[in-house]
């Protein structure tokens, strides 16, 4: 019996989270590779999830187990016949609006049906299993470990195993068949529920009035809300974190998702791994840890710390959680609780957040918060009066006489079983001290191993909140605690302008946050997208020739520079497509007669860039001679007749992101019939993470094109005083002879891999192109 239900609860939890990345990553093509496609993904997922405990809890409570047992398998039965899990053609993104609520809608009509069948299984068989008569049914908690064990193992396997070796239809049809099999092992569960015979409900009515459990307060419902809220809502932001400095890809959702359960299956362990009194005391030397983090750029070990303190105040959370775990009897309305917390955590981070915030600034406030909801772990004065008072009592106790030596050794075991105050003051000094250099060590490693922010200002205020968080920590009081740390963290959000500079606008929408920065001097306009300049201008009164003169990856001794330089001479571009907007910079390339045409996935970009108050590039280029598309650049382009362009330029980047769609070979070979017959395309690989030369050569391959590429790194001192920046290109056409590239001396061949096969719209993984 217990096998089965193991079985089955595992089952169902591999099911609920292979289905989510698969879909996400099915999704994600058709929104830009956005990072809030996964944030969106996780609202729904955690929004059903609340949907299957409340259908768990509520039939319970009003049909009882075996009339509960025989709905659900009509359910799942019914699932089975619907089709597999794929997005028809007819769901097209909106292109002047937010796509959350589309997003939402297309996942509860693809896989709302499944999602929810399979989602209460946890809470269903915990319940059933607490209906039989086995002799552990009294306590069925422990079956949650199963749960969580094929979550991790889900969860694990499909960036590294599934993703690698199946195509998107081979993994629906996958899914399609271990559903069928998890609806068989949930057939053989209900078959030991109703061998029991009475319901264990219904012999709970006749119990005896001091078995009765302890009604649930609300203030305990509240906490559980809370415990629940804050770690979904950090692994959120931990993965908003990840995924907009490298890329929106399973693996960097798996992680954040995988501690989150890891968390989940110790905490509530019949025998836990780890200490929970030692995970409530880490937390706040790991908050400590990663507020020294604020003053550096972001790298590996700044992500590895995040993650790490990420683990311990999920940990600390659910620790917490499985400590005022309730009675059997409220077991669904725990864990409806507990979803429904998490639930708050994903609308939060997903729909409140990019509302009301103009900057990401719900990652600091989770922190905050969960400072806020740990009390102090050093003893109160109540407490230590009440031991002192116990010691006392016992000294003034007759004792019968007994050797010296029996006595010493009687007051050293006591000692090790009830630590005086005096001891327990000791070992907290120690903590304070041991966190104390913790938090040293790692302010100097990360001191010698990454580059400063560059900012006075932000270093200076983040030095002085530290030194603020130090004296808190020591006074050991949480709420004061927690109000220098998420200042700190908050102002290191805000990004504040480096010395000289002045923001003028900042907008949030569903791709990110936009910044436009004047300066330093007033002598340069920049757009961030995230951490990443997208468009540079000019604007020094002493240089009026540089107004208009493209900087950074477009500066006109670059690659693209010498696209346009070469390319044109025997004829000149008549159609440019640019996917990608930016600052407009690429317009400056504009000639008589020449019309472009970008391709802007984010509205926000759009309207900065056409705004003249902030770059000027489009508005100089002239109304007539240029036209912007809303929309997925792939998308939009497929629209467009074939042969329409003479030139496509491929630039959509979100920070360091990659949006994998854009670089498989049914993509090339669309752009490809795009071009005219002397056409070409250019792609900005520039990257820190990943090297994608070889996945456009291999794709080039095997569509028998030509193709070059250059790596212009090599940046002389007046390069850079006019702001050019290091660019990687490749070109890609039918015949790059006429172009003149060939026989440039920096355009080499295009290099290509070892593998056997190429990215398609089925089959991609981004570990072929880590660095």
């Amino acid at each position: 019996m217990l096998s089965s239900f193991r079985l089955a609860i595992f089952l169902g939890a591999g099911l609920l989270f292979l289905i989510q990345p698969m879909f996400a990553k099915m999704v994600l093509p058709m929104l830009g590779g956005s990072p809030a496609v996964w944030n969106t993904c996780m609202l729904f997922f955690q929004g059903m999830l609340l949907a299957g405990y409340g259908y768990a809890h509520l039939s319970h409570r009003f049909l009882g187990t075996k009339a509960q047992v025989i709905l659900h398998l009509i359910i799942l039965s019914v699932v089975i016949f619907l089709p597999a899990i794929a997005i028809s053609k007819d769901w097209n993104p909106p292109e002047n609006d937010t796509p959350i609520f589309w997003l939402l809608g297309l996942l509860l009509v693809v896989v709302g049906g499944p999602f929810f069948a399979v989602s209460a299984t946890s809470p269903l068989l915990q319940q059933w299993f607490a209906a039989t008569h086995h002799e552990r049914a009294g306590n069925p908690y422990f079956l949650y470990s199963a749960s969580n064990f094929g979550s991790i193992l889900a969860l694990l396997a499909y960036p590294f195993l599934i993703e690698r070796i199946f195509a998107l239809d081979s993994q629906a049809q996958i899914w399609k068949y271990g559903y069928i099999v998890f609806v068989l092992s949930m057939i053989g569960c209900a078959v030991f529920v109703f061998k029991a015979g009475k319901d264990r409900s219904d012999a709970q009515d006749d119990a005896p009035e001091e078995s009765t459990p302890s009604p649930v307060t609300w203030k305990q419902r509240i906490y559980w809300i809370g415990l629940a809220f804050v770690p979904s809502s950090w692994m959120l932001g931990v993965t908003s974190f990840l995924t907009t400095d490298i890329s929106p890809m399973p693996v960097l959702w798996i992680i954040p998702l995988s501690i989150y359960l890891i968390t989940f299956i110790i905490a509530f362990a019949d025998k836990p791994v780890l200490s929970s009194d030692w995970m409530a005391r880490a937390f706040p030397v790991a908050m400590l840890v990663v507020v020294t983090t604020t003053i550096f750029q972001g790298g590996f070990l700044v992500m590895g710390i995040h993650l790490l303190v990420f683990f311990v105040g999920s940990m600390a959370c659910h620790f917490e959680l499985a400590k005022s775990k309730p009675d059997p009897r409220h077991l669904t309305e725990f864990y409806l609780l507990v979803s429904f917390g998490g639930m708050l955590g994903g609308v939060f981070n997903g729909l409140v957040a990019p509302v009301v915030f103009p900057w990401i600034l719900e990652y600091p406030l989770t922190l905050m918060v969960a400072c806020l909801l740990f009390p102090s772990f050093e003893p109160s004065d109540a407490v230590k009066k009440k031991t002192a008072l116990e010691l006392t009592t016992e000294r003034e106790k007759p004792k019968p006489e007994k050797s010296k030596s029996k006595k010493k050794k009687r007051q050293k075991e006591s000692s090790d079983v009830r630590p005086t105050p005096e001891n327990e003051e000791d070992f907290l000094r120690k903590v304070k001290l041991g966190s104390f250099v913790a938090f040293v060590a790692v302010l100097a490693l990360l001191a010698n191993t990454l580059e400063f922010r560059g900012t006075v200002v932000l270093l200076l205020t983040t030095m002085f909140g530290l030194a603020a968080l130090c004296v808190c920590f020591f006074l050991n009081k949480p709420v004061w605690f927690s109000i220098p740390l998420g200042v700190v963290l908050i102002i290191a959000k805000l990004e504040p302008p480096q010395p000289g500079e002045t923001v003028l606008y900042t907008a949030r929408g569903f791709f990110g946050v936009n910044r436009v920065v004047d300066g330093p001097k007033g002598f340069q306009k920049r757009l961030y997208h995230g951490t990443t300049v997208h468009g540079i201008q000019s604007n020094d009164p002493e240089r009026p020739d540089m107004h208009l003169q493209p900087m950074s990856y477009y500066h006109r001794s670059g690659p693209l520079g010498m696209i346009f330089e070469n390319a044109q001479k025997p004829t000149n571009f008549q159609s440019v497509g640019v996917i990608g907007l930016g600052a407009g910079t690429a317009a400056t390339y504009h000639q008589p007669g020449q019309r472009f045409t970008f391709y802007e996935i984010d509205p926000i970009v759009a309207k900065i860039a056409e705004d003249p108050e902030y770059f000027s590039f489009l508005s100089e280029c002239g109304k007539d001679h240029y036209k912007i598309v809303l929309g997925d650049g792939r998308l939009q382009l497929d629209k467009e007749e074939d042969g329409t362009f003479d030139f496509l330029v491929f630039d959509a980047f979100s920070s360091d992101a990659i949006p994998m769609h854009l670089l498989t070979r049914e993509a090339v070979e669309m752009y490809a019939s795009k071009l005219g017959d002397n056409g070409l395309m250019a792609f900005h690989i520039s990257n820190l993470h990943f090297d994608l030369e070889p996945i456009l050569g291999d794709i080039a391959a095997e569509l028998k094109l030509d193709t070059l590429t250059c790596h212009d790194v090599n940046i002389s001192e007046e390069e850079m005083i006019e702001g050019k920046a290091a660019a990687s290109y490749v070109v890609i056409a039918k015949d790059l002879e006429r172009t003149g590239l060939k026989n440039h001396p920096k355009w080499k061949s295009t290099e290509t891999s070892a593998r056997n096969y190429v990215w398609t719209d089925d089959f991609s993984n981004l570990f072929d192109a880590l660095k």
